[in-house]
């Protein structure tokens, strides 16, 4: 509790939490209040930072702060030094097993992650087409090319065949339609040999791989709440060629119902039936990051910063309603909890407050034998269990 008070320190806390949290030596801090104007606007905690600053664990706290914000002063440090929304809903996540919880900051790096993506996917697309159209004497109604992050496809009037790729980048070529014209189209498509290698071998830098969860849990909760209403697409070039994914339900699974698209005809369609938590992975990591209500997901013409925050944030529940519950209850049980624990009083008139478990405690009870108790018990049991959950936690 004491850790608690500590680390949220701010504008707002109360003398007795700062007293509670900082106090020298046991000893309780005696703290000023602002006699003049000029100092009418200030809390205590401002008015009295150089007093808390005496604590050698404050003032470490506040100079690493400053430190890791690169401010100066004691209010800059205060107003800079605050947990970002999407490190919260990342600890939020931990309690909540959903990371659904997402305002619009979270939100601002998906075009990054898209446009990282994309590149690799955008080459192969512009050299197969380049390929393809000097096959078909630049009649582009010939054929479409449909990239994804694992497989392609290359339908044409003459043949059909899909190309795809393992983890490890081993290359497979199938050939899904007249295989001799297959064979013959080979000698077209040389040239693209060099970027389909790039391709195989590409991989996701780590640093994305928060927002692939993002589009991936976002999804996930579209399909929870009403997977009839929720469509994916994946535009392969501005003039008609694009994949399309509906979903249709089986038990407590869905059908991916894919199809690819060319001038508003299904060149080829295909079905496979998956958990929801298992499709809206499968359809992420296939390379869609346009998923909503066919009214929305048809409105995303160009994909900008501006237009992905736009259409997202009508998905995403913000951290603090999200957080909402909990934090109430939280309030009404705090105070509560601190008298028991700190003081050894028991406040009858909430004494069917089921958020707190009380126990009878003696008053000479020694912290640091508790602390030491501990301790002692949590290095037995990561003694029995190397891989415990604090553990797996820090090697994430």
């Amino acid at each position: 509790m004491k850790i608690w008070c500590c680390a949220l320190s701010n504008i707002n806390s109360t003398e007795w939490e700062l007293n509670y949290a900082w106090q020298i030596n046991n000893v309780d801090i005696k703290f000023k209040y602002c006699k003049n104007e000029e100092n009418g606007d200030k809390s205590i905690f401002e008015l009295n930072w150089k007093t808390l600053y005496n604590n050698i664990i404050f003032s470490t706290f506040l100079e690493y702060s400053a430190l890791r914000c690169g401010t100066q002063g004691f209010r800059e440090t205060i107003i800079s030094d605050k947990t970002s929304n999407r490190k919260l809903s990342q600890v939020c996540s931990k309690f909540t097993r959903t990371s659904t919880a997402i305002n619009s900051d979270q939100l601002s790096s998906l075009v990054d992650y898209i446009n990282e993506q994309e590149y690799i996917n955008q080459k192969l697309y512009n050299v197969l087409f380049d390929n393809l159209k000097r096959m078909f004497n630049n009649d582009e109604t010939q054929f479409a090319v449909y990239i994804f992050n694992s497989e392609f496809y290359i339908h044409t009037s003459k043949f059909s065949m899909k190309v795809s790729r393992d983890t490890s980048g081993k290359i497979t070529k199938d050939y899904l339609a007249n295989s001799y014209e297959c064979f013959a189209a080979e000698e077209h498509l040389f040239g693209s040999i060099k970027t389909q290698i790039e391709w195989s071998k590409y991989k996701l830098p780590p640093e994305f791989e928060y927002d692939k969860t993002i589009l991936s849990t976002l999804l996930l909760q579209m399909l929870k709440e009403n997977y009839k209403d929720i469509i994916c697409i994946k535009r392969m070039n501005e003039y008609g060629v694009l994949s399309k994914i509906s979903f249709s339900g089986v038990f407590n699974n869905v059908y991916i119902n894919e199809e690819l698209m060319f001038d508003n005809r299904c060149i080829k369609s295909s079905k496979i039936c998956l958990s929801k938590e298992n499709a809206s992975k499968y359809i992420i990591d296939r390379g869609y990051y346009i998923v909503g209500t066919e009214t929305d997901v048809f409105e995303m013409i160009n994909i900008t910063k501006l237009s992905l925050t736009n259409h997202y944030s009508n998905y995403c529940v913000p951290v603090l309603q999200h957080m909402s519950e909990i934090i109430s209850l939280h309030n009404l049980s705090k105070n509560d909890i601190i008298d028991v624990v700190c003081k050894g009083i028991l406040n009858p008139n909430k004494i069917n407050n089921k958020n707190i478990k009380y126990t009878n405690m003696k008053s000479d009870i020694n912290p640091k034998r508790i602390m030491q108790s501990m301790q002692d018990r949590q290095k037995n049991m990561l003694d029995k269990n190397k891989k415990g959950y604090w553990r797996a936690i820090s090697e994430e």
